[in-house]
């Protein structure tokens, strides 16, 4: 490999003349939006989620970011876009349960069933429960199984092996979600201190994303700077007290957004069956 120092042509910034660049296809405004199931986000996000748009949720532990991060993989897996839930902290069994909780309780309203429940076994006690919920299960691999794919990550999984896992989707969909829940995890993976770990693994996202996909990444929000500089749309999650110890009274603050105005809007979030409502 020759050690030749590069051309002065090919450094430095280019004239604008000597750049190409096809706007529309840059911001996907060829293929159409992926609605996130949340009007209020949606709105934000000129239609939803495009090519090129970074998604930023962020909040304290228990504001919901995991679980309105994967309520927004379902709908896009629902609309046929092929998605990718990549997680360190959650496990393929969590998030079927999780689903299998939304799918239970979207057939029978007043169903207190949490994920929790199925997880720990609680929801078989009853066979009529237990009926429900495998009928649950298949719903939703009826529904979303053929596009919705999950990747678990471990310690030695860094951005680089999971765009490795993931690219084959580039092929065979039109549309593609890559959805990370907790940055902090995967930025592990990355040298130097947290910060810098969270805010390089961001940019890597941002450069996934411009190579023709959308990116939905949760974060917790003591580093919600250090993601801000990557994301289209950074939006805060804030969780008021629960009245009835189930439903959540959410506040989504979109504190920076490039595709539209900041605002705020209100939820109305069960956690543990992935669901949430406009208010």
């Amino acid at each position: 490999m020759s050690s030749s120092p590069a051309h002065p042509s090919t450094l430095g910034p280019v004239a604008l003349a000597n750049i190409q660049v096809d706007v529309t296809t840059r911001l996907g405004a060829i293929t159409k939006p992926t609605a996130t199931g949340i009007k209020g986000l949606d709105a934000l996000l000129s239609g939803g989620l495009r090519h090129g748009t970074v998604l930023a949720l962020t909040g304290a532990p228990g504001a919901g970011r995991t679980a309105l991060a994967l309520s927004i993989a379902y709908m896009a897996a629902r609309a046929s876009a092929g998605v990718v839930f990549a997680a360190r902290g959650v496990d393929a069994t969590e998030l079927v349960a999780r689903l299998a909780a939304r799918a239970l309780r979207k057939s029978y309203p007043e169903s207190e069933v949490t994920y929790g429940d199925i997880l720990a076994g609680r929801a078989f006690a009853n066979d009529a429960v237990r009926r429900a919920v495998n009928d649950a299960v298949d719903t939703v691999v009826q529904k979303v199984g053929a596009h919705l794919h999950f990747a678990h990550l471990d310690a030695r999984d860094s951005i680089s092996s999971l765009v490795e896992r993931s690219t084959q989707l580039w092929a065979r969909y039109e549309r593609v979600l890559l959805v990370v829940d907790d940055i902090e995890g995967l930025a592990v993976s990355e040298p130097g201190e947290l910060s810098a770990r969270v805010m390089s693994v961001a940019y890597e996202l941002r450069r996934l994303a411009d190579h023709g996909c959308a990116v939905v990444v949760t974060g917790l929000e003591r580093h919600a700077e250090f993601i801000a500089p990557a994301a289209t749309l950074l939006a805060g999650l804030v969780p008021a007290p629960s009245e009835d110890g189930r439903a959540v009274p959410l506040e989504v603050v979109v504190h920076k957004n490039r595709a539209g105005t900041a605002g705020r809007f209100k939820l109305h979030a069960v956690y543990g069956a992935t669901e949430f409502s406009e208010r």
